[in-house]
């Protein structure tokens, strides 16, 4: 385990989840977020796993939730510009 890691698994031993959540938006902002399903919230990720329960997200499911996010802002951006030229 990283040192990260093991700060988080303290962190979430003494405060849970939201603990850790704290320590990487005051202390590491660049850390990436990504969905994590065991946590049903977005979590954050460091060597493909996340940091809060330990869940390992491989680089090709991470890419694919990014391909969907990324699909569904091109649709709402089609969206928003169809209401725009209605008015």
């Amino acid at each position: 385990m990283t040192k990260l890691e093991l700060k988080c698994l303290e962190l979430y031993e003494q405060g849970g989840q939201h603990s850790v959540y704290a320590y990487i938006m005051e202390n590491r902002k660049d850390i990436e977020w990504d969905e994590c399903l065991p946590c049903e919230a977005w979590s954050p990720i460091s060597n493909n796993a996340c940091l809060v329960c330990g869940t390992e997200l491989t680089p090709a499911r991470r890419a694919s939730r990014k391909m969907r996010r990324d699909y569904e802002q091109l649709m709402l951006k089609r969206l928003k510009r169809k209401r725009e030229n209605k008015a």
